[in-house]
């Protein structure tokens, strides 16, 4: 899937986005979840809790189990996923994994960051070029780390899900992995 799609698919299905949201699911989509379990038990832990209390979106509209991120990699979203009877300790496993393996490069991050920014200044994504442009900038200038969802994205979409690599999502309807 093609960066102009992908980031009009994500203003389509999150029409309360804000950009540092746009900016997120870029950055999932080039390096996957941005960050390495250092505590496995804590981390399924964690997971488990999360999927005990995690929230319906205000809308009360399902989200998908799987949401391509791209083609590297998807979110596995919490809120239908017990209805699937998969296994927690199988949906962890693969976020380890995923999790083990650098991906991506800045160069195509950046590119990614180019065409956002187009799109939004074009208007094909209405949001606010002042404040897009803005946050962008700064957002360069610090590295352009791992980002959390806006405050409002998170209280609209009351987001939970995993970041996986999508060559590993047969496994949860599997339930059986061997990397």
């Amino acid at each position: 899937m093609d960066i102009r799609t992908f980031c009009l698919e994500q203003y389509k299905r999150y029409p309360l986005l804000e950009v540092q949201d746009l900016v997120k699911a870029l950055y999932q989509a080039e390096f996957g979840c941005g960050h390495l379990i250092t505590n496995p038990k804590e981390g399924l832990e964690r997971l488990k809790m999360e999927l005990e209390t995690c929230r319906m979106p205000v809308s009360g509209d399902m989200p998908p189990l799987v949401e391509p991120l791209g083609d590297t990699f998807c979110r596995v979203h919490l809120q239908p996923f017990s209805s699937y009877g998969m296994s927690v300790s199988m949906l962890f496993s693969l976020f380890e994994k995923s999790a083990e393996q650098v991906t991506g490069s800045m160069e195509a991050f950046m590119l990614k960051l180019n065409v956002l920014e187009g799109l939004i200044v074009s208007g094909d994504i209405p949001l606010s070029v002042n404040d897009a442009n803005t946050f962008l900038n700064e957002y360069r200038d610090a590295g352009c780390p791992a980002l959390h969802h806006s405050e409002a994205y998170r209280s609209e979409y009351n987001p939970a899900y995993r970041v996986i690599r999508a060559d590993l999502v047969r496994f949860l309807y599997d339930g059986v992995i061997t990397l």
